[in-house]
């Protein structure tokens, strides 16, 4: 304490405490305010690296270095001294403007690691819609292949039986044919026989020679009319069967010419089908990892908008800034920007020899006097049930090294000392039962 008051009030409250009592009753002894406060701590900022793959790496990412805490911060602002904050408002900046440009990256990478997403689902789509378009063909051409294969055994069974019947017409103009020389033939020999008949002279025995050779000539010209009319038949019939057969192999050539194209054509839409089914399943596979990547991006959006967050520093508590930092300064992660003393009761702490604490009483009113000479109303709020040795940061009117109680008394915070410092305490000892 304070010299000469100090001195002097340190050895009235020894004699005190020797005496047990002054000639009022009124007890002495020495104490210090407490220092309740609450130091807003430089933040430790970590220096994040963009990720410039963004999730677009067809393998997985090697490991990222884990990022390193930047060995110093400056401040940029704080709340001035005896400034009243409330809890949770802003009394301190740091610089982040690091942090800033890391957490646009990190929005910027989630931003494309989710167009990556859409991308590959776009394709994905189009794929799909290949995939149905490849397979509507393929079903097209197994009914067409079917159909063709289906129809081909009618087109040979109609070629054998055009086959067979221009055979049997081949057999018939043969015969015809035949009949046709043989009827000529006897035609001939009618003709030489009415010609020699002719010869004779002209007696009703030439006459009736002749008569039925004439006869039998117009018979056998009639028939030859016959049968040429029916070669005739016969020959357009072998025609017009051949023109068949010609026609129907001409199909079944087309036929197995299209059944070829139909099968050439399955072939290749089955490789494109498998292609497809190929690119489908990378396509899915980078969607997959497209996904982790956004989650991935995400938590690194999360942790950068976190990292951002540290560079405003905000009052632990309601109370007033009762130290602080002045702009531009360097400092080190967890030293102190902003000091602030909370609004809450003020307490002074003292240590009393066992005579002198059993005088007081829980609630016992207790004038508290600081070296200026102030005097303030405290109350006791508790009384330490053992003897300890006292700190040598507490000021107190005995030697450190023998044991006193504990005692706290209540202030009124608006009027207490400042945090830490010293002041006298006196008392009326209480009455106990």
């Amino acid at each position: 304490m304070q010299q000469p008051i100090g001195a002097i009030a340190a050895l009235v409250a020894g004699a005190i405490l020797l005496s047990g009592c002054t000639p009022d009753d009124t007890r002495h002894a020495s104490g210090s305010v407490d220092v309740h406060t609450a130091a807003v701590a430089a933040p430790a900022l970590l220096a994040v690296t963009p990720d410039p793959d963004a999730g677009f790496s067809p393998t997985a990412a090697e490991p990222r270095p884990a990022a390193a805490v930047v060995a110093a911060v400056r401040v940029t602002d704080a709340a001035a001294l005896g400034t009243h904050v409330r809890a949770g408002e802003a009394v301190a900046h740091v610089d982040g403007a690091a942090q800033d440009a890391a957490l646009a990256a990190a929005r910027a990478d989630a931003d494309l690691a989710a167009a990556r997403v859409t991308l590959l689902e776009s394709q994905a789509a189009e794929l799909a819609d290949k995939r149905a378009q490849a397979r509507s063909k393929r079903a097209d051409l197994l009914d067409a292949i079917n159909a063709l294969t289906a129809k081909r055994p009618e087109l040979v069974t109609t070629r054998d039986d055009l086959v067979a019947r221009r055979t049997e017409v081949r057999a018939t103009i043969a015969s015809l044919t035949a009949r046709q020389a043989e009827a000529r033939a006897a035609r001939s020999q009618l003709a030489a026989r009415r010609d020699a008949a002719a010869q004779l002279p002209d007696s009703p025995q030439r006459q009736a020679a002749t008569a039925p050779l004439e006869a039998a000539l117009a018979q056998a010209d009639t028939g030859l009319g016959q049968l040429d009319a029916g070669l005739t038949r016969a020959r357009q019939g072998a025609a017009r069967l051949q023109a068949g057969i010609n026609q129907v192999v001409s199909g079944l050539a087309t036929l197995d010419t299209n059944l070829a194209t139909a099968r050439d054509g399955l072939a290749r839409l089955n490789d494109a089908l498998a292609e497809l089914a190929d690119a489908a399943r990378a396509v899915d596979d980078a969607h997959t990892l497209a996904v982790i990547a956004v989650t991935t991006a995400g938590h690194a959006v999360a942790r950068a908008e976190q990292q951002a967050s540290l560079a405003t520093l905000v009052a632990p508590a309601d109370g007033i800034v009762v130290a602080t930092t002045p702009t531009g300064t360097v400092l080190a992660p967890g030293a102190p920007v902003v000091t602030i003393r909370p609004d809450a009761v003020a307490s002074v702490t003292a240590w009393l020899g066992p005579d002198a604490a059993a005088g007081l009483c829980p609630g016992q009113p207790v004038t508290v006097t600081t070296d200026g000479g102030a005097t303030r109303a405290a109350t006791v709020a508790h009384l330490g049930v053992t003897t300890d040795y006292p700190p040598t940061t507490q000021a107190t009117d005995g030697v450190h090294l023998t044991r006193a109680v504990a005692v706290t008394l209540t202030l009124d915070p608006a009027a207490a000392p400042s945090p830490g410092a010293p002041v006298d305490l006196t008392w009326t000892p209480c009455e106990k039962d």
